[in-house]
């Protein structure tokens, strides 16, 4: 009895050659679609099966123990303009994924979702404290009549006097001897 051949993907063709476990799944597909869609199509989190490819095959050390994640990223970071540019394109949506080429090769991207409700909260945190430290600062220099308080440093003290005799001292020799 002949066995029946399967008929196989580019990309069961490509997770064999990796000896990574996969499961088939059979969809009625008219035209192309992409795997963001077939995942929500199979009721499968896009997030999970985009980090098992990354942990299994990407080369970014970088990310690579996180699924791939890169979490908080702000436009004046350290990262390839190219990366950037993706990240922060005007329309950007959760879902968006796309495929850019660096100087490091090409990246398989996917988008989670922006942190501009996380970055808000933590500049005002941030703002608000910055402020109130430098309120105390402020109230601290200033004496009850709204003058600057003049608080004496005995070391500081110290240092200025033994300079300023030390100059002083070198100017008057200097003087003496050029009156003679």
């Amino acid at each position: 009895m002949a066995k029946e051949k399967e008929v196989k993907t580019n990309a069961m063709r490509m997770l064999d050659k990796l000896k990574l476990p996969y499961k088939v799944h059979l969809y009625e597909c008219d035209e192309f679609i992409d795997g963001v869609h077939i995942a929500e199509l199979l009721g499968e989190s896009c997030d999970s099966c985009f980090k098992t490819l990354v942990t299994a095959n990407s080369e970014d050390t970088g990310s690579v123990e996180n699924g791939g994640l890169y979490e908080n990223i702000r436009i004046t970071d350290n990262y390839v303009s190219e990366f950037l540019d993706w990240s922060f394109a005007d329309g950007r949506k959760a879902g968006d994924s796309g495929i850019i080429e660096t100087t490091y090769g090409y990246h398989i991207m996917y988008f989670v979702s922006d942190n501009t409700d996380d970055l808000d909260w933590k500049n005002t945190i941030r703002t608000d404290m910055g402020k109130a430290a430098f309120d105390e600062y402020n109230e601290n220099l200033l004496a009850d009549d709204g003058s600057y308080k003049v608080v004496e440093n005995e070391t500081w003290t110290s240092y200025v006097s033994k300079d300023f005799c030390k100059k002083f001292k070198k100017n008057l020799a200097y003087s003496s001897a050029s009156k003679k």
